[in-house]
């Protein structure tokens, strides 16, 4: 004989253990947002050129806290978890630029 036993349960799949996806326009207020998405601009170009996955220049949560703690110099930057002497030496001038001054894409300078 077979015995059978139905649960409602559904078996916990792989996709259930990944971290969920932040959506950074729910919690960034909105000026704090439109820099976030300034420094993704910036790491989008810098990945490219340098063609490494953006992530490797600087995560989501990294980005989210730089535009919230806003540096202003490269001491501050190191402050930041996972900013540390390496991506300052190499990212740190780079990206205090690109947030005293905004960003502006080459591609976009070069059309004007």
């Amino acid at each position: 004989s077979v015995y059978v036993e139905y649960h409602e349960a559904v078996a916990k799949s792989e996709a259930d253990d990944r971290p969920k996806r932040i959506d950074y326009r729910d919690i960034l207020d909105g000026e704090t947002f439109a820099l976030f998405a300034r420094i993704r601009e910036w790491r989008k170009v810098l990945a490219a050129e340098e063609k490494v996955p953006a992530y490797a220049i600087l995560t989501n949560e990294q980005m989210a806290e730089v535009a919230k703690s806003r540096p202003s110099s490269l001491g501050s930057l190191k402050a930041i978890k996972g900013f540390g002497e390496g991506r300052a030496a190499k990212y740190g001038e780079s990206l205090l630029s690109c947030l005293a001054n905004g960003f502006e894409d080459k591609g976009e300078a070069d059309k004007a």
